[in-house]
Protein backbone atom coordinates (compact mmCIF):
# COMPACT_ATOMS: atom_id res chain seq x y z
CA UNK A 1 0.00 0.00 0.00
CA UNK A 2 2.88 2.44 0.62
CA UNK A 3 4.13 2.10 -2.97
CA UNK A 4 0.65 2.61 -4.42
CA UNK A 5 0.08 5.67 -2.23
CA UNK A 6 3.45 7.12 -3.21
CA UNK A 7 2.64 6.68 -6.92
CA UNK A 8 -0.76 8.32 -6.54
CA UNK A 9 0.74 11.22 -4.63
CA UNK A 10 3.32 11.69 -7.40
CA UNK A 11 0.57 11.72 -10.02
CA UNK A 12 -1.62 14.11 -8.04
CA UNK A 13 1.30 16.49 -7.59
CA UNK A 14 2.11 16.37 -11.31
CA UNK A 15 -1.50 17.11 -12.25
CA UNK A 16 -1.68 19.96 -9.73
CA UNK A 17 1.56 21.48 -11.05
CA UNK A 18 0.28 21.20 -14.63
CA UNK A 19 -3.00 22.94 -13.77
CA UNK A 20 -0.97 25.71 -12.11
CA UNK A 21 0.94 26.28 -15.36
CA UNK A 22 4.25 24.53 -14.64
CA UNK A 23 6.07 22.39 -17.19
CA UNK A 24 5.63 18.78 -16.12
CA UNK A 25 7.27 15.59 -17.33
CA UNK A 26 5.59 12.44 -16.00
CA UNK A 27 5.49 9.76 -18.73
CA UNK A 28 4.52 6.17 -18.11
CA UNK A 29 7.63 4.00 -17.66
CA UNK A 30 7.88 0.35 -18.71
CA UNK A 31 8.62 -2.68 -16.60
CA UNK A 32 12.35 -2.80 -15.95
CA UNK A 33 14.60 -5.49 -14.52
CA UNK A 34 15.72 -3.42 -11.54
CA UNK A 35 16.97 -5.01 -8.33
CA UNK A 36 13.78 -4.02 -6.49
CA UNK A 37 11.63 -5.71 -9.16
CA UNK A 38 13.74 -8.87 -9.35
CA UNK A 39 13.78 -9.16 -5.55
CA UNK A 40 10.16 -10.36 -5.57
CA UNK A 41 10.08 -13.90 -7.04
CA UNK A 42 6.61 -13.54 -8.58
CA UNK A 43 7.51 -10.28 -10.31
CA UNK A 44 10.83 -11.69 -11.55
CA UNK A 45 9.01 -14.69 -13.02
CA UNK A 46 6.48 -12.41 -14.72
CA UNK A 47 9.25 -10.27 -16.22
CA UNK A 48 10.94 -13.41 -17.54
CA UNK A 49 7.67 -14.46 -19.18
CA UNK A 50 7.01 -11.19 -20.99
CA UNK A 51 8.85 -12.44 -24.07
CA UNK A 52 6.18 -15.10 -24.59
CA UNK A 53 3.40 -12.51 -24.80
CA UNK A 54 4.12 -10.12 -27.64
CA UNK A 55 4.22 -7.07 -27.58
CA UNK A 56 5.21 -7.08 -23.89
CA UNK A 57 8.83 -6.44 -23.11
CA UNK A 58 10.79 -6.06 -19.88
CA UNK A 59 13.67 -3.64 -20.30
CA UNK A 60 17.10 -3.42 -18.75
CA UNK A 61 17.44 -0.45 -16.38
CA UNK A 62 20.09 1.29 -18.51
CA UNK A 63 17.77 1.27 -21.54
CA UNK A 64 14.86 2.69 -19.53
CA UNK A 65 17.12 5.31 -17.94
CA UNK A 66 18.39 6.52 -21.32
CA UNK A 67 14.93 6.63 -22.92
CA UNK A 68 13.31 8.45 -20.01
CA UNK A 69 16.19 10.96 -19.90
CA UNK A 70 15.60 11.67 -23.61
CA UNK A 71 11.86 12.09 -22.98
CA UNK A 72 12.60 14.46 -20.10
CA UNK A 73 14.83 16.58 -22.34
CA UNK A 74 12.16 16.72 -25.06
CA UNK A 75 9.31 17.50 -22.69
CA UNK A 76 11.15 20.25 -20.84
CA UNK A 77 12.58 21.88 -23.99
CA UNK A 78 9.29 22.17 -25.87
CA UNK A 79 6.26 24.24 -24.90
CA UNK A 80 3.71 22.35 -22.86
CA UNK A 81 0.67 21.69 -25.04
CA UNK A 82 -2.89 22.16 -23.87
CA UNK A 83 -4.00 18.68 -22.86
CA UNK A 84 -7.60 17.44 -22.92
CA UNK A 85 -7.16 16.30 -19.32
CA UNK A 86 -4.34 16.40 -16.75
CA UNK A 87 -4.33 12.60 -16.95
CA UNK A 88 -2.78 12.94 -20.42
CA UNK A 89 0.47 13.94 -18.69
CA UNK A 90 1.10 10.24 -18.16
CA UNK A 91 0.17 9.06 -21.64
CA UNK A 92 1.36 11.71 -24.11
CA UNK A 93 4.92 10.33 -24.25
CA UNK A 94 4.30 7.06 -22.46
CA UNK A 95 7.01 4.38 -22.75
CA UNK A 96 4.70 1.52 -21.85
CA UNK A 97 6.63 -1.59 -22.90
CA UNK A 98 3.70 -2.96 -24.91
CA UNK A 99 1.02 -2.93 -22.22
CA UNK A 100 -1.18 -0.47 -24.10
CA UNK A 101 -1.20 -2.73 -27.19
CA UNK A 102 -1.54 -6.02 -25.29
CA UNK A 103 -4.80 -7.76 -26.33
CA UNK A 104 -5.50 -9.39 -22.94
CA UNK A 105 -6.38 -8.09 -19.52
CA UNK A 106 -4.55 -9.33 -16.46
CA UNK A 107 -7.62 -11.24 -15.30
CA UNK A 108 -8.39 -12.98 -18.60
Amino acid sequence: PNYALAQHMRQWRAMLAYTEGYAVSAPMAPAARTASMLHVHTVATALDGFGYFRPLEAFEPDCVRACLAALLAVELSTPMPALPSPFHLFTRHGFHGGFWRFPYSSDS
